[in-house]
């Protein structure tokens, strides 16, 4: 029995049968944690199986570049998914994930691969910009 509570998007999504809407769906809840690391993304899948006949496709025996992993073929992979949810495309992310998005100890990791900066990084530099404009204003 799967216990996910799933977006009022996906719920809707799959009530209406609106497979784009579901695997849009997917993909924001892929791109939110690419480590799979709060394992949100399996429950969500699984609810989507449970509740959507035949919304996986079956396995093409596709060919992936294992020399090639990178940000820029993890990104190729995961909207080849639009085309089709298959298993072996899933499978093949979550073996690039765990090069590209290495989980940290007793969490996920939901920044970038480490050529970029983490979120909360990012989102602090930009508040201390701002912070900076406003005081250079009221100094003025």
């Amino acid at each position: 029995m799967n216990n996910y509570i799933p977006s009022k998007f996906l719920k809707d999504a799959i009530e209406n049968k609106n497979e784009k809407a579901i695997i849009s769906a997917l993909q924001t809840i892929l791109n939110t944690d690419r480590s799979f690391g709060n394992g949100e993304f399996d429950r969500a899948l699984k609810y989507v199986e449970d509740n959507v006949s035949g919304f996986m496709k079956p396995n093409k025996s596709e060919t992936f570049n294992k020399n090639e992993w990178d940000e820029d073929y993890w990104v190729e992979i995961s909207t080849s998914l639009y085309d089709g949810y298959v298993i072996e495309k899933i499978n093949f992310l979550k073996a690039m994930s765990e090069k590209l998005y290495p989980k940290k100890d007793g969490g996920h990791n939901t920044s970038s691969p480490k050529t970029h900066a983490p979120i909360p990084l990012v989102i602090g530099l930009g508040v201390l910009i701002v912070v900076a404009i406003v005081v250079a204003i009221i100094l003025d």
